[in-house]
């Protein structure tokens, strides 16, 4: 008996060890869309991103997410992604790669409630990409990422309003911004 269990603990702290060390999208992937009463909206998002390649596998199903819908991704070249759905009906959109990161290192669960959902995919916009907002308590949000840095910034309210409209957003005038916003005087 004394062999047994010599041979059993060491084994068990294998198998514990082995199984915590996988990533959630080893560990289960479901199907796009899975969970929502509509899947194709997140399937057309899935695929214009360029599925598994670029955002990897789903590893949760969608669910609720202050006011919309969300399923998450993992195991793509984009890293942690998720594709959003406003109100859980309608378009979906991807929000993939710098931009995610950067809504999961400043806001966290709560970022629905602060910059909203996509109001579609990122895009190219002059020497980098842009992916534009609804607006929670901030506003319309645009996340911004210039080419020559990779560095994400969030352009919103007021100052968002004024570079978009009078100075061509980062296509314009004066291109990405260098910094976040802050208070001065």
């Amino acid at each position: 008996m004394k062999i047994t269990r010599r041979l059993l603990l060491p084994l068990l702290v294998a198998l514990v060890t082995c199984f915590s060390l996988v990533s959630p999208a080893e560990s289960a992937t479901y199907p796009v869309g899975y969970g929502s009463v509509n899947p194709t909206p997140y399937i057309d998002a899935y695929n214009r991103i360029g599925g598994a390649a670029r955002i990897g596998y789903a590893y949760n199903t969608v669910h609720t997410w202050g006011s919309g819908c969300i399923q998450d991704f993992s195991g793509g070249w984009s890293g942690k992604s998720a594709i959003m759905q406003r109100n859980c009906s309608g378009s979906a959109f991807y929000v993939v790669y710098l931009q995610w990161a950067y809504i999961e290192r400043t806001w966290g669960g709560n970022a629905v409630n602060v910059i909203g959902y996509p109001t579609g995919d990122d895009f190219r916009w002059g020497a980098g990409w842009a992916q534009h907002f609804s607006g929670g308590t901030q506003s319309a949000t645009t996340l911004a990422r210039p080419d020559q840095n990779n560095t994400v910034r969030q352009v919103w309210g007021g100052i968002r309003a004024y570079w978009i409209g009078a100075l061509g957003g980062a296509a314009g005038s004066i291109g990405y911004p260098l910094s976040e916003e802050y208070a001065w005087n």
